[in-house]
């Protein structure tokens, strides 16, 4: 069990990860490459300042930020997430313990014309930090997808 100033910092990591792909999603339409680029730097920064990042302190002493592959528009995914698929759950063992999750969405999306979906997971428990896809609200939930893609944008929900 994680607690005290660990779990502060690592609610604090999951939240600044949710706000990066939130200003992600909130400005991707007026101009994409001017998005994608701040993603990077707020990646970057997020990265060699944050306690809970993977880099030991040595290394964000030399951090200059990842490698990243040039801009490509035609990498860019948008899609829908649909909250109106069927919950199931799954454990997984980690060398933490178990991992349980519920799936409770599914992200749609189609690239280079295929349609593809992407089933995305509450995290029930969590011990250890998985910086999968962004975290999104719904009903005061984070939301975590199970496998990355460049981005989401949310399905209006009636």
């Amino acid at each position: 069990m994680i607690s005290g100033p660990t779990a502060a910092a690592l609610v604090e990591w999951r939240e600044s990860v949710a706000a990066i792909y939130r200003d992600v999603r909130e400005t991707h339409d007026a101009d994409p490459e001017v998005a994608w680029l701040r993603f990077r730097e707020q990646r970057d920064r997020l990265y060699k300042r944050h306690p809970c990042s993977a880099l030991t302190d040595e290394e964000k002493r030399s951090f200059a930020g990842f490698a990243y592959h040039e801009y490509d528009p035609n990498s860019c995914i948008v899609g829908e997430i649909d909250y109106a698929v069927a919950e199931f759950s799954l454990d997984i063992e980690v060398s933490e313990g178990t991992l349980h999750c519920r799936r409770i969405g599914v992200a749609r999306f189609s690239h280079a014309r295929q349609t593809a979906s992407l089933d995305l997971f509450w995290l029930d428990t969590m011990a250890v930090d998985f910086g999968c896809l962004s975290a999104t609200k719904r009903t005061g939930r984070r939301l975590i997808a199970a496998a990355a893609i460049s981005m989401i944008r949310r399905k209006a929900q009636t």
